[in-house]
């Protein structure tokens, strides 16, 4: 009787394991990362051109992408987040995504970010680039590909919002979360 009691006291820590450890709060990401992104002397949210969209219709007028490319991608515009508030809502929200992200069990593999976030704290920065229609995000530490996390669009909504405010341009289909609609 002792060892089934053990043993179910076993399955059950493991199934609560991520509740009781704090899992999911920073979706995995190292720790310097998170370090980065909230400690941020600057935070700026792009809006990006993806290589393929198929969110254009036969007579959309595409905005003009800038000069600016971020990892290869076009860039629309920028906006810098200089309220601390806000910063740590993103950062919240991106965290929460990537968290439910992990949980998913399947995701697309088209990868066509329309946004990005730039963190830098000293002398490091930190790009994440992200993809709401496929559910993927890729980290950047320095210029340097570091990791692939799965994301939900929490703070997909935020991003269009302080984007289409300053008047950037976003791409057709940012409001885009086709696989989790798919789901």
């Amino acid at each position: 009787m002792r060892t089934c009691t053990n043993a179910l006291t076993l399955l059950v820590l493991l199934a609560l394991w991520p509740a009781i450890a704090g899992c999911g709060d920073d979706a995995g990401l190292p720790r310097s990362v998170r370090n980065v992104l909230e400690n941020a002397d600057t935070l700026v949210i792009y809006a990006v051109e993806p290589p393929i969209n198929f969110a254009i219709k036969k007579g959309d007028k595409l905005p003009q992408a800038t000069s600016e490319k971020l990892h290869e991608y076009p860039v629309y515009g920028t906006v810098t987040v200089s309220d601390k508030s806000l910063r740590a809502t993103i950062i919240q929200q991106l965290y929460l995504g990537m968290a439910r992200g992990n949980e998913m069990r399947d995701s697309a593999a088209c990868f066509l970010p329309r946004h990005a976030i730039r963190a830098t704290y000293r002398d490091a920065r930190v790009d994440i680039l992200l993809c709401f229609e496929c559910a993927w995000s890729h980290v950047f530490v320095d210029g340097e590909s570091i990791a692939r996390h799965k994301t939900t669009s929490e703070v997909c909504d935020l991003l269009n919002q302080l984007l289409t405010d300053a008047d950037v341009p976003l791409s057709p289909g940012s409001e885009r979360k086709v696989f989790e609609q798919a789901k």
